[in-house]
C-alpha cells in the first residue's frame, strides 16, 4: 500500500512538471522585456514621406509583440513631434526593475556631432546616456541607432553597464535607405524564420543572433561590441512563441486528469 501511495505521489508530481513546462522546456524568469520606439517626424521634402519613421517603429513594435516574451503592455511606441524631454521621461516611465530587458530604438535624422535632429530641437548622446543610466544597473540594454551618424553615440553609452549598442551606420556615414538593420530585422527576426535566425537552434534569438540577422557588421561603433560583449550571447530578446501546447504539457494534463479521475471514484465508492 505504501509503495501503491508513493507511486500515486510521483506521478502527480509527474504531471505538474509537465504541466507547467519544466520537463524540457524553455522557463523564462522573472525578466520582462520592454521596449521604447522612437520615430520623430521625418522632413525630407515634398516628394519624401515625413511619417515614414513613425510608420516603421510602429511596425517594429507589432513584429515584436508577435514573439512569446513580449507583450503589448510593456511595449511603447513615440511618434510624431518627438522631443529631447519627451524621449527622456519615456524611457523614466518604462518600468525597468533590476532584471528586465530594455530595448530602445530610434529611427529618424541625426547629426555628426552626436546628436538626435529632432523637430525643432536636438537631442545629445549625452543626454540618452544620463536617460538610460537612471535604468537599474543590471537590467539589461539594447540601443539600436537608425539614424545618419549613429555611430556617434557609441563611445558615450559604452560605459553604462549590461548595454550593447548597434548603429545602422557609422560615426561618418549617411544611414541608407532603407536602412540595413532596420530591414534586415523586419525580414528575418520574426517567428517564421527563426531557423534562419537561431543559429543555435534553442528556440530563442540572443542579442548576437539578432545582430547577425540584421546583417550589419564592423560598422562603426558595433565593432566594439562584436565577439567582445558578454552580454551578446547571454540576453535573449525573443523567445519562440509556443502556439501550441507542449508534448509534456499536455501529458501532464492526462496524467493529472487520470489521478483526479482515481481521487473522484474512490471517494463516492
Amino acid at each position: 500500500m505504501k509503495v501503491k501511495g508513493l507511486l500515486n505521489q510521483l506521478s502527480l508530481l509527474f504531471g505538474c512538471l509537465c504541466v507547467f513546462g519544466l520537463l524540457g522546456e524553455n522557463v523564462c524568469a522573472a525578466t520582462i522585456w520592454r521596449s521604447l520606439m522612437v520615430g520623430p517626424h521625418y522632413p525630407g521634402g515634398a516628394s519624401f514621406d515625413d511619417t515614414i519613421a513613425g510608420t516603421r517603429m510602429t511596425n517594429l513594435s507589432n513584429q515584436f509583440a508577435l514573439w512569446s516574451n513580449w507583450e503589448p503592455a510593456n511595449m511603447n511606441v513615440l511618434i510624431g513631434a518627438v522631443t529631447s524631454e519627451g524621449i527622456t521621461q519615456a524611457i523614466m516611465n518604462a518600468g525597468v526593475d533590476d532584471d528586465d530587458f530594455f530595448t530602445f530604438v530610434y529611427h529618424g535624422h541625426g547629426s555628426s556631432n552626436e546628436c538626435y535632429s529632432l523637430p525643432g530641437e536636438r537631442m545629445f548622446a549625452d543626454e540618452l546616456h544620463s536617460a538610460l543610466a537612471g535604468l537599474p544597473a543590471t537590467s539589461t540594454k539594447l540601443v539600436v541607432n537608425l539614424s545618419c551618424y549613429g555611430g556617434s553615440f557609441g563611445n558615450e553609452l559604452s560605459t553604462l553597464n549590461n548595454i550593447a549598442f548597434f548603429s545602422g551606420a557609422g560615426a561618418t556615414e549617411v544611414l541608407p535607405e532603407p536602412p540595413r538593420f532596420y530591414t534586415n530585422l523586419f525580414d528575418n527576426a520574426n517567428p517564421n524564420n527563426i531557423e534562419f535566425v537561431d543559429w543555435n537552434s534553442d528556440n530563442r534569438i540572443s542579442i548576437s543572433e539578432y545582430y547577425t540577422a540584421s546583417q550589419v557588421v564592423d560598422r562603426g561603433a558595433n565593432s566594439q561590441y562584436n565577439n567582445s560583449n558578454s552580454i551578446l550571447d547571454n540576453a535573449t530578446v525573443f523567445y519562440l512563441p509556443a502556439s501550441v501546447a507542449e508534448p509534456s504539457s499536455v501529458l501532464g494534463i492526462i496524467v493529472i486528469g487520470v489521478w483526479g479521475l482515481k481521487k473522484i471514484y474512490k471517494q463516492g465508492a
